[in-house]
């Protein structure tokens, strides 16, 4: 799900989206589900993860707007209630398999 996802920013956020490669996409998108781990997060904080380990895999230049999406984030994450954390019930839930 995250994967299908990802491709999809990918074709439309990347200069050069041919690059990205779906074993590419596949393993950026398991980056970021293993850093979520338990943790309910909504698709967004999701996809800023995974994306932004899509283009260091694929050695792609990060700017400012990039380096802020990814750390904001991570500090979504941090905050982010665990699945089993009262009033996590109503949100996307990414988990590590």
């Amino acid at each position: 799900m995250l994967a299908e996802a990802l491709k999809s920013l990918a074709s439309s956020g990347l200069n050069n989206p041919s690059l990205a490669a779906d074993a590419d996409i596949d393993a950026a998108a398991n980056e970021a589900i293993e850093l979520i781990g338990d943790k309910v997060v909504d698709e967004t904080t999701a996809l800023d993860i995974a994306f932004y380990r899509l283009k260091i895999r694929l050695k792609i230049d990060v700017d400012e707007s990039d380096m802020y999406l990814y750390q904001s984030a991570l500090k979504r994450l941090a905050d982010a209630p665990f699945k089993t954390d009262e009033g996590a019930g109503g949100n996307i839930m990414y988990r590590a398999v």
